[in-house]
């Protein structure tokens, strides 16, 4: 075998096996949102907001649920922490979970033309601003029953996609910001990616 063939073949094999990575962003959600509201009964409301243009993405499907469920686990807890009418905005306790299509959008050094953004926002208490800084180190937490092993866990599964976790808090509004990276094409890249110019 040449080179040359060797190198198709690989691409080939390369090309099946990152089919298999495919997820459907908004079932993986779905899924997570249905055991989370069945543990947290009327006590909280669990409301979905999703694109249904949405392409699938380039996860692990197991790892994306686990993601999905360490962030959304944690606003679901801390809601049902949160003594009764005390939501800032005075609303019942809710999770609102949002899907969307982020263009342009630099991860590192990768320019992505197009990612998932995943929104997912509660009305909570909020998260202090010295927690918020160090809220994707292992053993921070701010919850009475929390490891601190959720968010890094989550963060480290977005990395090694190639993807992001952010966090946004203000008292009454938390909102942590999945960003899931589209298939590559047959040339391993995300349609319309580039590199970012340092």
């Amino acid at each position: 075998m040449s080179t040359a063939e060797g190198a198709q073949a690989a691409r080939a094999i390369a090309i099946d096996l990152m089919g298999t990575l495919q997820a459907a962003c908004d079932g993986d959600l779905e899924r997570v949102r249905r055991i989370l509201q069945a543990e947290a009964g009327d006590a909280v409301q669990l409301v979905r907001d999703y694109d249904p243009s949405l392409p699938e993405v380039w996860a692990d499907p197991d790892q994306l649920i686990q993601v999905f469920l360490n962030i959304m686990g944690n606003a679901v807890q801390c809601l049902l922490e949160m003594p009764p009418n005390q939501a800032a905005d005075r609303l019942p306790p809710r999770v609102l979970i949002r899907s969307r299509v982020l263009r342009r959008f630099t991860i590192g050094t990768r320019c992505h033309a197009l990612l998932c953004q995943v929104e997912i926002e509660d009305n909570g208490p909020g998260i202090s601003t010295e927690l918020r800084e160090t809220v994707f180190y292992p053993m921070v937490t701010g919850r009475s029953q929390g490891t601190g092993l959720g968010l890094p866990i989550a963060q480290a599964i977005m990395q090694q996609h190639g993807g992001l976790i952010e966090c946004e808090s203000q008292p009454g509004q938390t909102i942590f910001k999945v960003l899931v990276p589209f298939p590559p094409t047959n040339d391993g890249t995300a349609p319309g990616d580039s590199h970012a110019q340092p």
